[in-house]
């Protein structure tokens, strides 16, 4: 029982660190462009 109950869990934990990397990722390239569009500008 235990065991099946971990997994999930396990596999939701790296769903969530996933997500927040790319979510973080997209971010950096936001400000990231507009630094650039700032600096070209």
């Amino acid at each position: 029982m235990f065991q099946n109950n971990q997994a999930p869990r396990h596999a939701l934990a790296e769903l969530r660190a996933a997500l927040t990397a790319e979510a973080v990722a997209q971010r950096v390239e936001e400000d990231l462009g507009d630094s650039c569009l700032e600096a070209g500008g």
